[in-house]
Formats: C-alpha cells, structure tokens, sequence
C-alpha cells in the first residue's frame, strides 16, 4: 500500500509492504495483516497507528457480530485510552480515506 502521501515519520511499517490488489481475507489467513501495521510521528508530537482488528459490532437484531476492519488512530500526548482520532475502515479504499483524512487533520492542527 502507497503511503508516500504521509509526512510523519515511521517508526513501524509493514502496511507498505501490503499487496492492497489482494482479498483481506487472503492477507490476514497469510498474517500480512495484523493489529501492528503502522507506528508513526507527526512533528506535532501526534502518534499515528493503525492495525486490523476483530471487534464486536454494535447489536443488530440477532445480537452482536464479529466485525473485522482496520482501525486508524490519531494518539496525542501518548493518551492511548482516548485517541485524538479514531476511524474503522472496512476495506483498503475507506483505509486510503481514513489516512488522507488523518493527515489533514494532523498536519492542520496546532497544538
């Protein structure tokens, strides 16, 4: 996966080794996938990370399901519990969006 549009700096990366033209299925049976994809810093001090996850969905009439997704987050000042940011992304083109929309919202912010 591209991730030349980012202008933090990477402190763990395997989501650019990603074949994003592959099934997610495919990638998290061959764990190319996994809740560790991306570390990154911002200038500003801001913490990007995103991993693939399992959670659980909000109940629908059967109850709650399994919902697996990547899940992008913004940390600042190292506050895990309550990201600045969160976004889940289903699929490789929500992902895309959520981190054109994390980097605006990165670089755009003044501490």
């Amino acid at each position: 996966m591209n991730l030349s549009h980012l202008s933090c700096t990477t402190a763990h990366d395997r989501l650019s080794e990603v074949d994003d033209s592959q099934s997610l299925l495919q990638l998290e049976r061959s764990f190319q996938i996994n809740d560790d994809l991306l570390q990154a810093q911002y200038p500003n001090g801001l913490t990007l990370d995103v991993g693939w996850f399992t959670l659980t969905s909000i109940s629908n009439t059967e109850g709650p399901y399994p919902l697996r997704c990547f899940l992008v987050r913004l940390i600042r000042n190292a506050d895990w519990t309550t990201p600045a940011l969160q976004i889940v992304a289903r699929d490789f083109s929500e992902l895309r969006d959520a981190l054109q929309l994390v980097e605006q919202w990165a670089t755009g912010l003044k501490d």
